[in-house]
């Protein structure tokens, strides 16, 4: 059995000095995915948004990649060359396949 995310939505804890927390349901619990810190709260705020907002982007690469592959001829240019495959590395490496 291999190992799976846990699914979203994330989302923000409260945002302090000291550190921000990544929140998400599972199995009816709320449960930490992350603890986001940062040398100013600015930052552990852009960066906790994010790390909040992985599912999300992770479900509109994986549902771009499918109608590419479903409908490669819809799909040409830039779009092919260069996003399609920076799409397929995004999500390999979401998935720990890269």
């Amino acid at each position: 059995m291999s190992a799976t995310a846990t699914q979203g939505p994330w989302s923000i804890g409260s945002v302090d000095e000291n550190a921000t927390e990544i929140l998400a349901l599972s199995n009816g619990q709320l449960c930490a995915i992350a603890a986001v810190w940062a040398d100013d709260i600015e930052d552990t705020a852009a960066n906790a948004h994010l790390i909040a907002a992985a599912p999300r982007l992770l479900a509109a690469c994986d549902r771009f990649v499918s109608y590419a592959d479903k409908w490669p001829d819809d799909i040409s240019g830039p779009l092919r060359d260069d996003f399609l495959p920076m799409l397929r590395d995004a999500i390999a490496a979401a998935r720990g396949e890269a």
